[in-house]
């Protein structure tokens, strides 16, 4: 899953990604927080139904974000974690996934779904 993240003001973000290509996706969740280490018990998350952009607010101006999504299925469960995609909330510019520039930092997770 592609992900691009671009900033839309010093506190807040816009991530958008690809479609999953699996049938009965019935949404998608993305989660943020200040380090990509963290454990996922403390990453924000929003859900977004079946849509592939949102907008995130309220973030630390001047900040590191990591962001990374997954896709929701029919049954309730959730499949395996994208790449994280690290930026500064004042960032100008659309990160995503498979770019390396070296203002980001774009860390490969391999996770299991639960």
């Amino acid at each position: 899953m592609n992900i691009k993240v671009r900033r839309v003001s010093s506190t807040a973000i816009e991530v958008s990604w690809d479609a999953s290509l699996y049938e009965n996706v019935l949404g998608y969740r993305v989660y943020y927080h200040r380090s990509a280490s963290a454990h996922l018990s403390h990453w924000q998350s929003v859900e977004t139904g079946p849509h592939t952009m949102t907008e995130i607010g309220g973030l630390t101006a001047n900040t590191l974000y990591a962001v990374r999504v997954r896709a929701k299925a029919a049954d309730g469960r959730y499949g395996n974690f994208s790449s994280v995609v690290v930026l500064q909330s004042h960032d100008t510019g659309v990160y995503k996934t498979r770019d390396r520039p070296i203002v980001l930092l774009v860390i490969q997770t391999i996770l299991t779904a639960n």
